[in-house]
């Protein structure tokens, strides 16, 4: 907005003229409502940006890995208060996350503690001996034996490798 000076005020309106007989503080709240508008800022206050997570839902297609992954991104973008937090997982999490979640929330509630919590609950790591027993149970009678093998072992070696026994 470009500056004004008093050369800008309508002294040569009669209307206006009137109104100063009448009220010399028309010219006042002139000149305030002049000096308002020009510093008043010219943008509007920036929306606070509202904490809004995936959905999650145990039987749907994101692994529970993933979906901390993606919200542990979006929770250091945006600083979260309890309150907050709480809300934005009420209505990411669905299904049988959901009652978990009602069950396990508390006023100390921080994103650090949940997802500890979600990841021992929902991220199930693969241990050895589950890695051997799927092999056995799900060995392949029409496939090949060296393909199937070498896969089988791969994943021993993962879970092995989760658990730090390399």
């Amino acid at each position: 907005m470009s500056d004004w000076n008093v050369s800008d005020i309508p002294s040569n309106h009669p209307e206006f003229e009137e109104e100063m007989k009448e009220d010399p503080m028309v010219l006042l709240s002139y000149i305030l409502e002049k000096i308002s508008r020009q510093w008043a800022p010219t943008q509007q206050p920036q929306q606070l940006k509202r904490l809004k997570l995936p959905d999650f839902d145990p039987s749907g297609k994101m692994t529970a890995k993933a979906w901390i992954k993606s919200c542990d991104l979006i929770i250091k973008s945006i600083p979260t208060d309890t309150a907050e937090l709480a809300v934005a997982l009420v209505e990411s999490l669905k299904g049988l996350a959901g009652e978990w979640f009602a069950d396990i929330v508390n006023d100390s509630l921080t994103w650090e503690s949940f997802s500890l919590q979600f990841s021992s609950r929902f991220c199930k790591t693969e241990t050895p001996i589950g890695a051997a027993h799927r092999a056995i149970t799900t060995w392949s009678k029409d496939g090949d034996i060296t393909t199937y093998g070498a896969e089988q072992l791969l994943k021993f070696r993962s879970a092995a490798g989760e658990l730090g026994m390399n």
